[in-house]
């Protein structure tokens, strides 16, 4: 399984080093959970989206209920998408979660959600960075 983190409340969550990977957070408003996930060339996506859906039902939450934010899969320095994060978005939209931001085939090197305020950051290679 890839690279995932849960966490409620207060605090950060956080991935670095994104790349050609691809992040994806979800986040729930109102219970204030959120879910990370650094997906690699190697991951099972059906299964990672499987796991998002398992965590928030112990949390009483569930995908439809969240904001999700995608980045990262820049293949070799293309700005195009790849494969896998089309295939990653039409897994979400089975799940009925909402894709509030998609950032996929840009060069993105950090990913981090603030869990009290749901506030994302995506640091990417540009001289801006983008904060939502």
């Amino acid at each position: 399984m890839n690279n995932f983190c849960i966490g409620e409340g207060i605090g950060k969550i956080r991935t670095a080093g994104l790349g050609t990977c691809i992040g994806i957070v979800a986040y729930d408003t109102q219970r204030k959970v959120g879910l990370l996930s650094h997906i690699t060339a190697f991951d099972n996506e059906a299964e990672t989206l499987k796991e998002f859906e398992k965590q928030l039902k112990v949390r009483r939450s569930s995908l439809k209920n969240t904001k999700i934010y995608m980045c990262g899969g820049q293949p070799d320095g293309k700005k195009e998408v790849t494969k896998q994060s089309k295939l990653i978005r039409e897994l979400l939209e089975r799940y009925e979660g909402e894709i509030v931001v998609d950032q996929t085939g840009v060069e993105v090197r950090d990913f981090t959600v603030d869990l009290e305020t749901g506030k994302v950051d995506i640091l990417t290679g540009e001289i801006t960075d983008k904060n939502y």
